[in-house]
């Protein structure tokens, strides 16, 4: 078998002899893939579209860039945690296909996905509250997953989560680094500049929780359709991440809900123990926001007032509502016909809300207010409890 040569014109070794090769950059066969164009380029590595030549299938192939030191042992830590993501089986989450190395070249071979969630809020408009609390409660599911397998991504950017038909995804690794790991935690400033935690910034320990930061600000960007920093060029960007005070949502779009945008607000504190301690916490978070939400929308119908629906200053219409409910419900398809109702939305957010009500707290024994009920909402058997109107009696 041939020795692969590196061909400096896409950063791949090609099994072809240089001398061979076509005068066109594209395509290029590298290994059992076959290479037909550069998809984008950043400090981890360069992505690429390509086939699988046995398979024929398409993938988005990662050829990650060496980051300096102990380069046999980031390369087994590589390929030890690629091949655990490669089990994983989440529909918020990109599926890994192939990882390997071919002529020196670490790679990880990944579903193709056409959109990213950056380009489709440019494009279509910033999202209302019930979107944004559909997105982002899936997207905090897929980095549970994530966490759950001892794995942070490090990267988490609009531009790296990807949306199909029917469902949201995180995608794009090649930051991603064991949380338990000493070696692994500590690694300098890498990531999108706008959207990295202060704590990756600055080089020091960084867990779980700089994803529930990255993750905050991606949300604030799809509610307002601007980065929670701006800056003239990155090094700005990074300063003042460090140094500013936090934007809150509501500054640019009033229309949220107070709660969602205290809770983007949260997630982007300075200090990681202010933040929601794991994506577990934000998926019950979006829960009992979605519930007091619910809650407003039928008091103002009943009080014929309009509802929270899309902002005034949105450019996304109801059309394109029903069509972001139906693209982000998580593989849970929303019915744009009469049974688009507040009640049919809230199913695709909650995966059960208890039909039972209670006087009492079951878990504090605290006594519920007059005319109201504790009432459970679970998910993945995490209980959570809040007060809702008592209709026993009406």
């Amino acid at each position: 078998m041939e020795k692969p040569q590196f061909d400096s014109r896409a950063g791949l070794g090609s099994t072809r002899p240089a001398a061979k090769q076509s005068s066109s950059k594209f395509p290029i066969n590298w290994g059992q893939y076959l290479i037909t164009r550069q998809l984008g380029s950043g400090a981890s590595g360069v992505v690429f579209q390509g086939v699988h030549q046995g398979l024929q299938r398409e993938v988005a192939i990662k050829v990650l860039s060496p980051r300096g030191g102990d380069l046999e042992k980031q390369k087994k830590h590589f390929m030890e945690e690629a091949r655990c993501m490669a089990q994983l089986e989440h529909p918020n989450l990109v599926p890994i296909y192939d990882v390997g190395e071919i002529g020196g070249k670490l790679y990880l071979a990944m579903k193709l996905m056409h959109g990213d969630l950056r380009q489709y809020i440019l494009d279509s408009g910033r999202f209302d509250t019930q979107t944004a609390l559909n997105v982002l409660y899936h997207l905090a599911g897929g980095l549970h997953e994530l966490h759950e397998q001892g794995i942070i991504h490090r990267d988490l950017s609009p531009a790296n989560l990807f949306y199909e038909e029917s469902n949201i995804r995180i995608g794009d690794f090649g930051f991603i680094s064991d949380p338990t790991s000493d070696e692994g935690v500590k690694r300098g400033s890498v990531g999108t500049p706008a959207y990295m935690s202060p704590e990756t910034i600055k080089g020091d320990y960084v867990d779980t929780r700089t994803d529930i930061y990255s993750l905050g600000a991606c949300m604030f960007f799809a509610l307002t359709e601007r980065r929670p920093f701006e800056g003239s060029n990155p090094r700005i960007q990074l300063r003042k991440v460090v140094n500013n005070p936090v934007p809150n949502v509501n500054d640019y779009n009033p229309a949220i809900h107070p709660e969602l945008s205290d809770l983007i607000f949260r997630m982007m504190s300075k200090r990681p123990e202010d933040r929601p301690q794991t994506a577990m916490e934000v998926c019950r978070d979006c829960q009992l926001i979605y519930s007091a939400y619910f809650e407003n929308q039928q008091e103002e119908k009943q009080n014929n007032s309009p509802g929270m629906g899309t902002s005034t200053g949105s450019k996304v219409g109801l059309s394109s509502l029903k069509l972001l409910q139906r693209v982000f419900s998580g593989g849970s398809s929303v019915s744009t016909g009469s049974n688009n109702s507040p009640e049919a939305s809230k199913s695709s957010v909650l995966d059960r809300e208890d039909s039972n009500s209670h006087a009492v707290h079951p878990e504090t024994g605290e006594p519920a207010p007059a005319g109201k009920k504790w009432r459970a909402f679970h998910y993945r058997g995490v209980v959570s409890y809040r007060l809702s109107e008592d209709t026993s009696h009406s």
